[in-house]
Order: structure tokens, then C-alpha cells, then sequence
């Protein structure tokens, strides 16, 4: 923050380590020492986005900076890069869980920051602390009873973020018992607070259109208010009704809408929209096949965000040479960056190279343990290849028969259509 804008608001952003900055943007979003708002003003929602961004430049994974930043874009976007919408989408779960899984520093200290802020009890005063200890309660330490709790006062203080987490926790029945009616219930307070002018931001349309398009016969009043934060520059909005179009969800099926609306997303900076119209620039959705526009798109997605899903796309157009000139090595390295970073799939073609000696020497060993961290990662197509392996006992995989037609049964169920012709055939082998 600049010291003109810091002495206006009497606040500062700095601090000795990345989580008291953290722990200064609650102060100031929660109002203290002197703003009382219920949403943040545009001057103060801009200081605090930039204070978080900063944050993760220097460290990319820090866990605190993401919660907070992904509560922010959900009210004040346009003050927001697309990293902070990137992390409001349901992709925020695979980030959280690999910054669980590696211990990262910012996990303590945001416990520890929890714990600070959990007896603030004036919740008109503390709204975006609360809300921090409610998240932190259910996707780090995973107490869904405490998360519940704080998000219930929350909801009852017309905090909408939390509003909409209380209805997702009652949907799917997380940390209180599955009722679609008090759902239904909570995103209609919500929508008729968007109806009656109340004031809230785009951000705040944004998450009432992802709650209301969870109920079928809601759907479509959810694809039109996608439509006004979309026509408001909500690039999340944007994404999301551009996939509504491409695959005729609650709307009619458009594709030359679709990449137009992926198109626009794409200019925000979103890696999501940059894969998509990328996709259907290699299918023909929407636009003529262009291969080498389709390689472009998924080549600026992994320079500008480093994005897992854009790494293994771009690595599977130099392992085919569809679009560029082929490279079995440049493949070989972008599949291991996408696996770095947690993406299953990606682990699975390495492990092809890995056994095949493609762009990297052969290592069987190494691609064995590949495809089953594709396995324990949710990948259909590295229970396929391990089932594969495990039917014919091919070195260094035992022969099992059982499990491997466990492991075809799991990939149909993950809509894998070559396990699903291969579950009959392989049940006929003796165990």
C-alpha cells in the first residue's frame, strides 16, 4: 500500500512475515481499527488482493494467503487477478491437499493463526477472520462440526461467502445432515438479496449462480445469472457459462458461443479458459481445427500460470506432434512438471515413458511407482495400464487377476470406455 493510501485509511499491509500479512488483511477486511463495512470499499478490497498476491509470488503454496485471497475474489473479483478466481473454483481441493501432503510451512502458521483469531466473537466486526477459521476448520484440520457452527453465525449475519458455504455443506451433507430443502433455502436467501438490488457485488452473483445451478429444476435461473456476472467481467462467470453453452447444460448447446465466452476468459489471464478453447481448437468445437492454435493456447497456460492440466496437454502435442514439431524428450520433461505438481494423469504418461524409453531412459522400476500414484491419484487411465500389467504378471508387476479387474471396475466407473470393454474379458481369466 502506498503511504498516501496508508495514512488515508490509518491501516498497514506490511508485516515481519508472510502470515502476520495474512493476518493484517483480516484486520483490515474485518474493519479494524476503522473501516466498518460489510463488504470491503474498492480501495481497501484492491490494497488487500495486491498485499495477498504478494504473498504468493514469494511463495506460491502458501495456504492462508489462498483462503483468504479466494473469499476476496468471491466479493470484490475486479480487484482480483485470476489466480484468486483460478482458486474459486473446485480445483482449490487438489491444490489444498498437495500443500497438505507437503507439509509446507504455511500449514502450521495457519493454525496457528486460527487459533488466534477462533474467540473473536463480535462476528459484525470480525466477518472475514471467522470465515478464515470456519474454511481453515474444514479443509485443513477437517473439523466440518466447528466449520458448520461458525458458518451457521455467519450465514445468520448475512455474510454471503459463508451463506454459500452453509448451503454447499448442507448439500452435500458435510459436518451436518444432508438436506437439499435448507440448500435450497440458504442459496435462495442469497438469490433474493440479488433480486432485490441489495447491493452485492458481482462476485457475490457469481456464487449464487454456482448454488442455484447445483438444483436441476433451478438450473437455468443459475446459467442466467452466470450470464449477468459474465456480462458484468466476472471471468469465472465467463468460464463456467462458456462450458454451459459447449455441452448444453441448463442452456441450449452453442458452441460458437462457447469459444467466444472461452475466448474472453482467456484474456483475463484464467489457465482454465486458456486449456478449454485450446481443447476446442483441437476438436473442431466451435471454430476449424487448428492444431498448432490449440498447442499455442496450451503453451501459454503453462508459461503464465505453470498449470498442471496445461503442462500435460502441451506434453502429450509434442509427444504426437500434433501442432509442433515432435519431441519425445520436451514431452517426456513437461509430463514430469505436471506430475511435480500432483496432476494424476500426467503421472501415468510419464510412466509410459518411463517403460517405453521415450525422451527419458527406461525405468520400469520408477513407471511402475508412476502408475500407482496415478491409481491413488483418481486417474482411470493409469488403473487401465496397471490392470494391464497386473493380468499378464509383466515385470516388475506380480500376476493378479483380482485385482486387477478391480482396477478396470474403478476406471469404468470413472468413465473409462476401454475398461468398461475390458472388465468382461478379464473376469473370464482364472484368479
Amino acid at each position: 500500500m502506498s503511504a498516501a493510501a496508508a495514512a488515508a485509511c490509518g491501516i498497514s499491509l506490511l508485516g515481519s512475515d508472510d502470515c502476520e500479512v495474512v493476518q493484517r488483511v483480516l484486520c483490515v477486511l474485518d474493519g479494524e481499527p476503522c473501516l466498518v463495512h460489510p463488504s470491503p470499499s474498492a480501495c481497501v478490497a484492491r490494497e488487500c488482493a495486491a498485499a495477498l498476491e504478494r504473498v504468493l509470488v514469494r511463495d506460491p503454496d502458501n495456504l492462508p494467503a489462498v483462503f483468504v485471497l479466494r473469499t476476496l475474489a468471491q466479493i470484490s473479483p475486479s480487484f482480483c487477478k485470476p489466480r484468486a478466481i483460478y482458486f474459486a473454483r473446485p480445483r482449490m481441493q487438489k491444490f489444498c491437499a498437495r500443500v497438505l501432503r507437503t507439509g509446507h510451512p504455511s500449514v502450521a502458521a495457519g493454525t496457528a493463526l486460527a487459533e488466534r483469531l477462533a474467540n473473536r466473537a463480535e462476528v459484525e466486526l470480525h466477518k472475514h477472520s471467522l470465515h478464515f477459521v470456519a474454511v481453515w476448520a474444514e479443509w485443513v484440520q477437517q473439523d466440518s462440526a466447528t466449520a458448520v457452527r461458525l458458518l451457521r453465525v455467519l450465514s445468520d449475519a448475512g455474510f454471503l461467502p459463508a451463506m454459500h458455504n452453509l448451503g454447499v455443506a448442507y448439500f452435500k451433507g458435510t459436518g451436518v445432515a444432508q438436506d437439499r430443502a435448507a440448500a435450497l433455502e440458504l442459496f435462495q436467501r442469497a438469490a433474493g438479496d440479488v433480486d432485490a438490488g441489495g447491493g452485492l457485488h458481482v462476485g457475490a452473483l457469481f456464487c449464487v449462480a454456482v448454488s442455484l445451478s447445483r438444483f436441476e429444476h433451478h438450473n437455468k435461473r443459475g446459467k442466467a445469472l452466470y450470464q449477468a456476472a459474465a456480462d458484468a467481467g466476472h471471468p469465472a462467470a465467463m468460464y463456467n457459462l462458456a462450458r454451459a453453452y459447449r455441452c448444453g447444460d441448463g442452456v441450449e448447446e452453442d458452441h460458437v458461443r462457447a469459444v467466444a465466452l472461452f475466448k474472453l476468459c482467456a484474456e483475463t489471464g484464467d489457465p482454465d479458459a486458456m486449456i478449454s478453447l485450446g481443447f476446442c481448437y483441437e476438436a473442431g468445437i466451435g471454430s476449424e481445427r487448428d492444431a498448432a492454435r490449440a498447442a499455442a493456447m496450451y503453451k501459454r497456460a503453462a508459461d503464465e500460470c505453470s498449470d498442471s492440466n496445461a503442462l500435460r496437454c502441451l506434453g502429450v502435442c509434442y509427444a504426437n506432434g500434433n501442432g509442433v514439431p515432435k519431441d519425445e524428450n520436451r514431452a517426456a520433461t513437461l509430463f514430469r512438471r505436471a506430475s511435480d505438481a500432483g496432476d494424476a494423469r500426467a503421472a501415468a504418461m510419464l510412466a509410459t515413458c518411463l517403460e517405453n524409453g521415450a525422451g527419458v531412459a527406461v525405468d520400469k522400476h520408477a513407471a511402475a511407482a508412476l502408475y500407482w500414484h496415478g491409481v491413488e491419484g483418481g486417474d482411470p487411465c493409469a488403473m487401465f495400464n496397471a490392470a494391464c500389467r497386473l493380468v499378464v504378471g509383466q515385470q516388475p508387476w506380480p500376476r493378479d487377476v483380482r485385482l486387477a479387474a478391480a482396477l478396470l471396475k474403478r476406471a469404468a466407473d470413472c468413465g473409462s470406455r476401454e475398461a468398461r470393454m475390458a472388465v468382461d474379458h478379464i473376469l473370464e481369466f482364472p484368479p
